[in-house]
């Protein structure tokens, strides 16, 4: 391959370099939303040969004196997903979010010890700012407490979410020391900016409100993605010049300090909504050009400009490498192609496409006196940004991060040590597919949004049809039939090549766990107690919702005559004191009418759920289990504004039997226990029993999960057994569920230890990306049937079970247990297990 089609200029000018940093020069990188090749008029005037009808003179100047990449791609044919890599080194199918799209409230995919762009240049002394489009998620508290918001972003949020700070997940946590921001561009919602993760009104008198085309100030303003939470004085045709101005200002405050600085500036231009200004610095903008789309072309054309001056101003210029990319290919406007202009820049396709106009993008660099102004048709992609300048800076990346990303440092520089990529692989957009390039051939592959399958499509010789026209699709030619396979293989394998790692411990509860004190042994003499679950208020006092039944009637009443009693404590551990029954069983007119148990409360936007099973019957206590209560256990979800209620509940359970009599479900569902994922929906974990063992009991008991975008449902249910163990009937039961931020976890009765190797009945943890598919995790000990108190001694147990977790910000605190101290079930309580020492 030819490295360099043209060479323009070279001069290096060593006194021209100022003395502070001849080796560490700063480093600008501009990451443009949504623009293409054809909307750089360098592209269509250099390369294509042809008139440009929109002019770009600042990116011009920029080019004329870059190495100009002419195969430069983003990472991916979408903004989220590119901003991920770009940002991480990482391919986007890396993280938990295989397709990468953060919404606002989505949780960031950065863990502690990741490498990220901004910590690689951090750690070698910068000071680091970003500018821009965040568009990676974040963590909002809901009001008055701690818990993160994960829902929607869509609709009046009002009361629901503080807007007012960022709490985590932002570019702080990705190594920048200043940040001016805002969640996900001007498209919206969220219409808001942050200084430093803090709310930064656009003017004194602003607010926070629900905003809409009727009452904002440009109605325009209003994307296609809905109204939503704002300031109440937004304006998307000034959001442009607002930026622009943070960056001036933070290249002139870090210019006048010894270190260097590096500027990640990602402006939202020329996303959707179209609002170009009126004007900018003195220069006209909105109606310049055939259309509103190509108008902000110009707007990011003078955001540039005002970067560029500041540099110059404050005599940085000559000493900063500049970075200019598009995190996408460009749009197709239509009314702009009438007049001959196109995005795409020559090539077939446009964003969201995996054909090369969706991820062919503007891609450059300029660095004075170092970099030769030129034309390069190596192969390279924007995430090689984390590889590279970590090379600048002389930091070294970690193994097992920026798995995707390559140096090109030495080609940027001209040295002959540039190892070249061989191949790129890489998702489109919305469409779920994916493509794979090496050796002049393109496979592209239609995958779904669950990954469950990889077929091909088209395949492209690029060398001979670089357009991709549809004739040149060799998908279905036999004589290609093998390297559609190879290509395939090779692809897989490498997107199976494994996840990222982090310089993070792994969940240990054999270190958590600690004595209990005496007072955190919860018991009744007159009840049975089994199975509790603890929320705290925001007034800080401890609601324990628990199960409860008449010791008269004996153990197995629970099936007949359990009801989900109240207790409170002014301490996680307790003592609680017993206040009423939350929720009785309603009365034989009602699926929970006989019986509430197994509790497992929550908190979600503000709102408390509780979650139980339920049955009816006949009502009459039982010495055993009988199938006619047994067989009409189901799971309900109720809801309140308070811990100490009312609750409200449905008149259907929220997960019933499966109609099919094939299904895992079809002939009961009981103890439920539902997370929260980063992307806002939910899992909700069931144990169920199927009808083809031999009735009336059926078989065999598995455990299932069930996905929804609300607390309350619909659920979909993922009828695939978890927790199983090959050749093991029945190994695990009731396990409790949560996600710390970062990954799934689950805490399950372990029947005879075979999970944890304990030859017993204990508790072993398990861990998953997605709470669906889930593994034995690298500490699977939890616990066994015996707990030290306080005063030294140690207790066994017949039963030590149904594990529930009180959480504080996602890190386990408290273990409640249900226990039951001998063979006879005479008699049972709730154990509080500290897993933090007590003060």
């Amino acid at each position: 391959m030819t490295r360099f089609l043209a060479i323009l200029a070279a001069c290096v000018v060593a006194s021209a370099i100022p003395s502070r940093a001849a080796e560490r020069p700063n480093i600008v990188v501009i990451m443009a939303d949504d623009l293409g090749l054809g909307d750089v008029s360098f592209h269509v005037r250099s390369i294509q040969k042809q008139k440009p009808i929109v002019e770009t003179p600042t990116l011009d100047a920029l080019a004329a004196r870059s190495l100009w990449f002419t195969d430069g791609h983003s990472a991916t044919a979408l903004c989220a997903p590119t901003r991920y890599a770009v940002m991480s080194g990482n391919n986007n199918y890396r993280s938990y979010a295989p397709w990468g799209v953060w919404s606002t409230f989505g949780q960031s995919a950065f863990k502690q010890g990741h490498a990220t762009l901004g910590t690689v240049v951090r750690d070698a002394g910068y000071q680091t700012g970003f500018v821009g489009k965040w568009h990676l998620g974040g963590d909002f508290y809901v009001p008055g407490s701690e818990e993160i918001y994960r829902g929607k972003k869509n609709g009046d949020l009002t009361g629901k979410v503080d807007m007012t700070r960022l709490i985590s997940g932002g570019p702080k946590d990705c190594g920048f020391d200043y940040d001016f921001t805002t969640p996900c561009g001007i498209q919206g919602p969220i219409y808001l900016l942050y200084e430093n993760q803090v709310w930064s009104p656009l003017a004194d008198d602003s607010h926070i409100v629900f905003l809409s085309e009727e009452n904002a100030i440009d109605p325009k303003s209003i994307s296609d993605k809905g109204p939503g939470l704002g300031d109440s004085n937004w304006d998307t045709r000034e959001i442009g010049k607002l930026l622009s101005a943070k960056a001036a200002d933070f290249i002139k405050h870090s210019a006048a300090g010894d270190d260097p600085f590096f500027l990640y500036y990602c402006s939202p231009m020329v996303h959707l909504p179209h609002c170009p200004p009126d004007e900018f610095d003195g220069k006209p903008i909105k109606g310049e050009t055939p259309t509103r789309h190509l108008d902000m072309i110009l707007d990011l054309d003078m955001q540039v400009k005002r970067i560029v001056d500041a540099l110059d101003a404050s005599g940085e210029l000559q000493n900063t490498l500049i970075v200019v990319t598009s995190d996408n290919g460009g749009l197709s406007d239509g009314a702009a192609g009438k007049q001959g202009h196109f995005s795409n820049g020559g090539w077939n396709g446009n964003k969201n496409s995996p054909l090369e106009g969706g991820h062919r993008v503007p891609f450059f660099a300029v660095w004075p006196g170092h970099i030769n102004p030129g034309i390069t048709d190596e192969l390279a992609v924007n995430q090689d940004l984390v590889a590279t300048l970590a090379a600048l800076v002389g930091t070294k990346i970690p193994d097992g991060q920026a798995m995707d990303s390559l140096n090109l440092l030495p080609l940027l520089l001209g040295q002959d040590d540039f190892q070249p990529r061989d191949y790129l692989a890489m998702q489109a957009g919305s469409k779920n597919e994916v493509m794979f390039r090496k050796e002049g051939w393109k496979l592209i592959l239609q995958s779904d949004h669950q990954l469950s399958k990889f077929e091909p499509i088209a395949l492209f010789n690029l060398d001979k049809n670089p357009t991709e026209h549809p004739a040149g699709n060799k998908v279905d030619d036999p004589a290609h039939a093998q390297r559609v396979e190879q290509l395939r293989n090779e692809y897989l394998r490498i997107r199976q090549s494994g996840q990222v790692s982090a310089e993070q411990p792994s969940l240990n509860f054999k270190a958590l766990v600690q004595p209990v004190p005496a007072s955190a042994k919860f018991i009744d003499p007159d009840y049975y107690i089994w199975g509790g679950s603890m929320a705290r208020d925001a007034d800080g006092k401890c609601h324990l919702l628990y199960s409860r039944w008449p010791r008269e009637l004996g153990h197995n009443a629970w099936v007949t005559h359990s009801e989900i009693a109240h207790a409170v404590a002014d301490d996680p551990l307790g003592p609680y004191t017993h206040v009423d029954v939350a929720l009785p069983p309603r009365g034989s007119q009602y699926w929970d009418g006989m019986c509430t148990h197994n509790p497992t409360v929550h908190q979600f936007d503000g709102k408390y759920y509780l979650y139980y099973m339920g049955n009816f019957g006949d009502g009459n206590a039982t010495a055993k289990l009988n199938s006619i209560h047994r067989n009409h256990q189901r799971i309900g979800v109720a809801v309140a504004d308070n811990l100490s209620g009312p609750w409200k509940r449905f008149d259907q359970p929220v997960i019933d039997i499966s109609e099919s009599s094939d299904a895992p479900d079809a002939l009961m569902t009981s103890n439920p226990s539902i997370l929260r994922r980063a992307d806002g929906t939910y899992v909700l974990i069931y144990k169920a029993v199927g009808k083809k063992g031999r009735l009336p009991f059926g078989g065999p008991v598995v455990h299932l999960a069930a996905t929804s975008d609300s607390p309350t449902g619909p659920f979909t249910k993922q009828l695939k057994p978890l927790f199983t163990a090959p050749g093991v009937k029945f190994p695990a039961e009731d396990p409790y569920v949560w996600f710390d931020g970062q990954q799934c976890w689950a805490i399950v009765n372990d029947h005879n230890g075979h999970f944890n190797q304990t030859g017993e009945d204990s508790l072993a943890l398990f861990t998953s990306n997605d709470g669906l598919d889930w593994s034995v995790a690298s500490h699977p000990w939890v616990l066994q049937r015996k707990v030290t108190w306080a005063d030294g001694s140690e207790q066994s147990f017949h039963r030590l079970e149904r594990p529930q977790l009180w959480l504080e910000n996602g890190v386990p605190k408290v273990l409640f247990c249900a226990a039951e101290e001998t063979k006879q079930k005479t008699h049972s309580f709730n154990v509080h297990i500290p897993l933090t020492p007590i003060q």
